[in-house]
């Protein structure tokens, strides 16, 4: 019998499949060969950790990586281990010390229960007794005292009353104060900008002053030279630090 011969449309959608399934395998290749080049690249950026100083308290950022080794302090230089902080384990103490606080309140409490009869009677009979006694004179009374002036605080630091000084027979003036440290632990880098000003209040110049440490609870006298002018007083505009 003789072989069926296909059409002539049949012919052409027979081709058209091929040309499709010749354009899928070399899509799926050139998906390989991307797949390959993947690897290469790196996925992920560097996790960095921070602890800190195990002799000065100051903050570290290191690579997560660097975990348990030691390394040295860029503030006080001393060798500290770099330590994972777990937040859990600070969280638990003050768990506890706030059970025993509130324990003490109610021992406070109940032994005030027990003496509040007693002192109640004794300022009773301390009253009758005063009540009969002759009144004493009345003190003089003193010389009102001028009022402190009130100290700035700004950023954790207690700012004293900022003068312009000019030593005698000199020609550098200087904007001089005092910074104290109200936190309990070092404070770095820290650098003090200040305003200078006119009789009338007009800015005039600019001045600034650095110091590298100020210890807990401690003191720093600074004195920004004032380069022109010739100012009445000056202010603290902004005070920065390392953190």
């Amino acid at each position: 019998m003789p072989r069926n011969v296909p059409s002539h449309g049949k012919a052409s959608s027979l081709k058209e499949q091929g040309r499709g399934k010749a354009q899928q395998r070399r899509n799926f290749f050139a998906l390989c060969s991307l797949l390959l080049t993947l690897p290469n690249r790196p996925r992920m950026s560097t996790k960095y950790l921070k602890c800190s100083c195990e002799n000065c308290g100051g903050r570290i950022e290191f690579p997560a990586e660097a975990a348990g080794m030691k390394t040295e302090c860029p503030h006080c230089h001393g060798q500290t281990d770099l330590t994972v902080e777990v937040p859990g384990m600070a969280a638990a103490p003050a768990r506890v010390g706030l059970k025993w606080a509130v324990i003490g309140v109610f021992v406070v409490l109940a032994l005030l229960g027990i003496a509040a009869p007693v002192l109640l009677k004794r300022l009773a009979h301390q009253s009758r007794g005063n009540s009969v006694q002759r009144q004493p004179a009345s003190a003089p009374k003193s010389a009102a005292q001028p009022a402190p002036v009130a100290r700035q605080v700004q950023n954790d630091f207690e700012i004293d009353r900022v003068t312009i000084q000019t030593p005698a027979g000199g020609s550098l003036t200087h904007a001089t104060g005092t910074l104290r440290n109200l936190l309990s632990r070092q404070r770095f880098a820290v650098r003090v900008e200040l305003e200078c000003l006119d009789a009338t209040g007009a800015v005039i110049a600019t001045a600034s002053d650095y110091t590298a440490v100020i210890e807990p609870k401690a003191q720093w006298q600074f004195r920004g030279l004032i380069l022109k002018g010739k100012p009445a007083s000056a202010r603290i505009t902004r005070i920065t630090e390392q953190q």
